[in-house]
């Protein structure tokens, strides 16, 4: 992404939000519509807070490079992250 990076939140497969996490300054907190609250800080995003059973999602921890990836499978919610990074991999 010619913006950096970027998490892409959605709810059922729509988007309901997008961040660029190169702008994030401070900590900041999205309660979206199910009842998640997803927290960003400086580069990265992660599950703050679920109303599901067992909370694999908050425990999934903070995304921070292109390509993580976490889900609340109950929820039907996903953040994943999009933009150049570093490399990840380099195969001869």
């Amino acid at each position: 992404s010619a913006n950096g990076l970027v998490a892409v939140i959605t709810v059922d497969g729509a988007v309901v939000r997008e961040v660029n996490l190169d702008r994030v300054t401070g900590e900041e907190t999205y309660e979206l519509s199910n009842g998640i609250i997803i927290a960003t800080e400086e580069h990265q995003i992660w599950f703050e807070e679920s109303n599901c059973k067992d909370k694999i999602c908050v425990s999934s921890g903070k995304l921070s490079k292109a390509g993580d990836v976490a889900a609340c499978v109950p929820n039907k919610t996903v953040i994943h992250i999009e933009g150049s990074d570093s490399v990840d991999i380099i195969t001869y």
